[in-house]
């Protein structure tokens, strides 16, 4: 392995593990939503008729698939989502985002959105952005990486360059 490719490596997880935390701190004080809360719901809004079973939920979420059940229990507690029995399986759920979900999604969406901007893609040139937004989507289609699905794969699918979708908007929002 060269230099390079762990230079790479080393920056992404450096990147990961410094602004992780800080757009989690800004989430839970402007708004009392932890990072990962805000990420399934952001999945459920995008979902068709807003749900999606466990299964899909932890696939999609950047959550960890073992903890997205406690994650979806946590935030139905919080009345932000209801857990749903499955009509096709009864051994499965669904998670289903409430109105209540989708008024926290769009308070939280400029904070979070300001966090992005602040610590990450404002601190490249817009061309910067694209090449690492490209590099990193290379990664997540080649073998044995099950491809994200959620709503930023697919805007940048439809956009082709580094997009956010707002929670409500139609279209991305770069």
């Amino acid at each position: 392995m060269s230099d390079t490719e762990t230079a790479a490596w080393a920056a992404l997880l450096r990147v990961h593990a410094a602004v992780v935390p800080i757009l989690d701190r800004a989430l839970q004080s402007a708004c009392g939503l932890p990072l990962t809360w805000y990420d399934v719901l952001l999945e459920l809004r995008h979902a068709p008729a807003g749900r999606l079973s466990m299964g899909e939920l932890g696939e999609r979420a950047v959550v960890s698939r073992t903890r997205v059940s406690r994650v979806v229990d946590q935030l139905a507690a919080a009345g932000l989502v209801v857990r749903e029995s499955n009509p096709d399986d009864r051994r499965s759920a669904h998670a289903a985002i409430t109105e209540a979900g989708r008024a926290r999604l769009r308070e939280a969406a400029p904070v979070y959105l300001d966090g992005i901007r602040r610590h990450f893609t404002g601190l490249m040139s817009p061309e910067e952005a694209i090449v690492v937004a490209g590099a990193l989507e290379k990664v997540l289609r080649g073998p044995g990486h099950p491809a994200a699905a959620g709503p930023l794969r697919k805007a940048l699918d439809r956009q082709g360059e580094t997009a956010v979708i707002l929670p409500g908007a139609e279209k991305p929002a770069g």
